[in-house]
């Protein structure tokens, strides 16, 4: 799939790598007023994530672990980490769970998000238990 990633590469070989990331349903076009406000200073590489603008879509659905996977795999592959990450929307959320995960650790140097998507967190049974109780309690005095 890394081999099909379209992306838009600008500004000088040698300037410090940003990596942007556009959010659901959209591409690296909506990036672009950010990459051409960049790339006279940094190297900046704005991705179609898969399923998205000239990049096609994975074999099959994919979820946030995917996404990172395949942004890591970009990294690794055609940048220096760490990378500056300016994420929207689902690509901030990408960011986030990347910078969560130790397994990404050093990807990032820093990150600059533009209304991210947010990530649940792993939540135990009794919150969902507190929640269905306060529900049913709350119910009678709903209108």
């Amino acid at each position: 799939m890394l081999d099909s990633v379209h992306a838009e590469v600008t500004g000088p070989e040698t300037g410090a790598p940003v990596l942007l990331l556009h959010g659901w349903g959209s591409s690296a076009q909506l990036m672009r007023p950010i990459a051409e406000a960049l790339n006279d200073t940094f190297r900046v590489h704005n991705v179609d994530l898969p399923g998205h603008g000239q990049t096609p879509a994975p074999p099959e659905a994919w979820g946030v672990p995917e996404y990172a996977a395949l942004v890591q795999a970009y990294v690794s592959r055609y940048m220096d980490a760490p990378v500056t990450l300016v994420g929207h929307s689902n690509g901030g959320r990408i960011g986030l769970y990347m910078s969560s995960e130790p397994a990404y650790e050093g990807t990032f140097s820093r990150l600059v998000l533009v209304s991210p998507s947010g990530i649940t967190p792993p939540r135990p049974a009794s919150y969902y238990i507190k929640t269905a109780v306060a529900k049913t309690l709350k119910a009678p005095f709903v209108w």
